[in-house]
């Protein structure tokens, strides 16, 4: 790959390693059964999690139900990567790719595990790396859970050079654990397992589906606690309606926020809109507006203006 001003910057803060993934996560020294059936990054050569690759493991998770034995996952996905493209340039963007896998499958190389993990690069997305833990002991678990808090809790903050200077940037990633030891699997992996038991199912296929979702599903939850740290939550609360409404233009517009960070944006708008209006009419008044001028124009909408109005009495009236 050659060489770019980011990946000299970034070799500059972070050490000339930053991207380097340990070699038993390359793709070169995958089992054979798995190098088969996936193939290698073009940014990291980590293997990436094709169909066929993601059947080998629900095969292998199958396995461990059979015999009794835990199985975890995570799912781990990087913050602001649409801001890292838009905000800085592509090449960026890539190279925080590079960056956060390098960061994942070096501290995952420092967990000191007894048991057997594949970490894949999820086909979907480059961003996305998926690790499949097979057979971890209750200490394993422990430093699985402890390897995941790690990956959460840790920024880098770096410059970057721009065409119009420096420019700040944070690289930070989510990730979401999912385990076949907690409570809320284990009744789904005892039914799994006497099924399989009793030839009823061949695989367990629908178990190995649920644990990728809740992993998705913490990753993502996560990604949104990343999102609040910076939102001045207070400031916004006491913006009135227009200010807020150009701030979050000018501030979010370019990011990455999740369907469920825009909601709560949502939600912080519809509070500060509800108390502008309580401080400028009483909750008892009743809105009243002239639909003759809007009546002789378009009398097709004054219907529709007469049921908003209605409705904003309803929801402002005692």
């Amino acid at each position: 790959m050659e060489s770019n001003p980011f990946q000299t910057a970034l070799s500059e803060q972070l050490g000339p390693h930053y991207a380097s993934i340990p070699d038993k996560n390359l793709f070169k020294n995958q089992p054979a059964y798995l190098r088969e059936v996936s193939a290698p990054d073009n940014l990291s050569q980590i293997p990436v999690l094709l169909d066929s690759a993601r059947l080998q493991m629900f095969s292998r998770i199958t396995q461990c139900v059979r015999d009794g034995l835990a199985f975890a996952l995570i799912k781990i996905d990087s913050d602001q990567l649409k801001a890292a493209n838009e905000q800085i340039h592509h090449d960026f963007g890539d190279e925080s790719i590079r960056a956060s896998a390098g960061t994942i499958t070096q501290t995952l190389a420092t967990a000191d595990l007894s048991c057997e993990h594949f970490v894949f690069r999820s086909s979907r997305a480059g961003d996305e790396l998926v690790i499949f833990f097979l057979s971890p002991t209750s200490e394993d678990l422990e430093a699985i859970t402890a390897f995941t808090q790690n990956i959460n809790r840790r920024t880098q903050q770096v410059s970057l050079p721009t065409p119009s200077g420096s420019k700040k940037f944070t690289l930070s990633s989510s990730a979401g654990l999912a385990s076949s030891v907690e409570t809320v699997f284990k009744n789904d992996v005892e039914n799994t397992r006497l099924q399989l038991k009793s030839n009823t199912i061949p695989h367990a296929y629908n178990l190995a589906h649920s644990l990728v979702d809740k992993a998705n599903d913490r990753a993502g939850a996560i990604k949104v606690l990343h999102e609040l740290t910076h939102f001045p939550l207070e400031e916004l609360l006491s913006m009135d309606p227009l200010n807020y409404k150009n701030y979050i233009a000018k501030r979010q517009g370019g990011l990455r926020t999740s369907t469920a960070g825009w909601n709560i944006l949502l939600m912080i708008d519809q509070i500060i809109t509800a108390r502008f209006l309580e401080s400028k009419f009483p909750s008892s008044s009743q809105l009243h507006f002239d639909t003759a001028p809007l009546e002789t124009s378009d009398p097709h909408s004054t219907p529709l203006l007469r049921r908003i109005i209605s409705s904003y009495n309803q929801i402002f009236r005692n």
